[in-house]
């Protein structure tokens, strides 16, 4: 059984642990990089053994989404009645859905007849209407089912099933490694043999690192850095992501102070945010919050002083 300092309890009685199973966590791996080259409308199919496996998954995701600066959208629906009409009003009611993946979960009680044709009509309905989906969402789609879907799937939604990026039936993850207490409130878990650094650093730390060091701040392309501290949070090299972040925040503040515009408004909330994720990421939660609210004021001005710019749905 978990411990409290190890595992969130949130709704519906799942327990988010702070690491998951080395098997879920290689799941997890492969659906991030498959995630990361995703274009246009890519969908991704997740058949799990109950909702706990899931709502693991799927905090593992947000984590990692949340370092990109980038929600993962949630799809629901209001009971078996109501649920083929709110998912397709979710994904064809509105605005082009751009980049931010949706999560559509659909795992409510399983052998329940009501709930089993809702579930079956969705997958048809959705077939049916591929071509307007793939007009409407240009984002990852993952649709998460019960394991016993998976051979109706490629009755039901046969179109679908062959367009798939993905598919996968996940691991259980029951056991969360040990920890260390750093302080009284903060535990970081410890780093196991299934996370561990490549010997050799990857080539965008020494491009940003050059530019960096040019004294021309105007010739530094501050894009290489962020994508230098998304490489570094795949390998959970915290150092090199906290200094990467760091430095692009320097960057991004000494543009703004020049000039307010648009683009320096922008590079200067991203790099906060990422700043803020990785003091969040290692406990420094007072710092996060208050570099998190920095970054949703810069992005209040950007709004105000460039309302054209804030119409965009990411």
């Amino acid at each position: 059984m978990e411990s409290p300092a190890s595992a969130t309890r949130l709704g519906a009685g799942i327990v988010q642990p702070e690491f998951l199973s080395p098997a879920l966590e290689a799941e997890f791996g492969e659906l991030r990089l498959r995630l990361a080259w995703a274009e246009g409308l890519a969908l991704f199919f997740l058949f799990a053994a109950d909702s706990r496996v899931a709502g693991q998954l799927r905090w593992r995701l947000e984590e990692w989404l949340r370092f990109r600066t980038m929600p993962l959208h949630q799809i629901v629906g209001r009971g078996p009645e109501r649920l083929v009409e709110d998912v397709l009003e979710q994904l064809l009611g509105g605005g082009r859905i751009q980049r931010a993946p949706l999560w559509l979960e659909l795992l409510e009680s399983p052998g329940l007849p009501a709930w089993d044709a809702a579930r079956n009509n969705l997958l048809a309905r959705m077939n049916e209407r591929r071509a307007a989906i793939e007009r409407q969402v240009n984002a990852p789609l993952l649709i998460v089912l019960p394991d016993a879907a998976l051979t109706d799937v490629r009755t039901l939604a046969p179109d679908l099933w062959h367009v798939r990026v993905h598919s996968v039936q996940l691991a259980a993850a029951e056991v969360s490694p040990p920890e260390i207490e750093i302080s009284p409130g903060i535990i970081l878990p410890t780093i196991t043999s299934d996370i561990r650094l490549e010997a050799a650093e990857p080539g965008i730390y020494a491009d940003w690192r050059r530019l960096f060091a040019l004294p021309d701040q105007r010739r530094i392309n501050l894009e290489v850095g962020l994508q230098a501290f998304d490489e570094a949070l795949e390998r959970f090299d915290w150092q090199a992501a906290s200094d990467f972040a760091s430095q692009a925040e320097e960057i991004a503040r000494g543009r703004v102070a020049r000039s307010d515009s648009p683009q320096a408004l922008r590079d200067l909330s991203v790099s906060l945010d990422k700043v803020g994720g990785i003091a969040e990421a290692l406990g420094r939660l007072e710092e996060a919050k208050t570099l998190r609210a920095e970054a949703q004021q810069v992005r209040e001005t950007l709004r105000v002083r460039y309302p054209e710019m804030a119409g965009s749905r990411s």
